[in-house]
């Protein structure tokens, strides 16, 4: 049991730094859509700034959630928490 906890945990640091990467990279996809935005607005141009605010709103749909860490023991022995596991 231990053997399985201590594996996830490796695949779970692995699959972290991965996920650092991909919020490094919405960040820099956000902020640029963001830019976008704001040059559209100081242009007066209402076809960009449309343009430009879909952009914002699929990024926002499309955050990147962080991988969560496979349990394979508990400290609480309830049925409740057991059958979280």
């Amino acid at each position: 049991m231990k053997w399985l906890a201590a594996n996830a945990r490796a695949k779970h640091t692995k699959a972290m730094e991965a996920h650092e990467e991909e919020v490094e990279q919405f960040d820099v996809m956000m902020a640029a859509a963001k830019k976008a935005l704001a040059k559209a607005a100081d242009a007066d141009d209402a076809e960009k700034l449309q343009s430009a605010k879909t952009r914002i709103a699929a990024l926002k749909d499309s955050k990147p959630k962080p991988p969560t860490l496979k349990r394979y023991t508990s400290n609480d022995a309830t049925i409740e928490k057991l059958g979280d596991l």
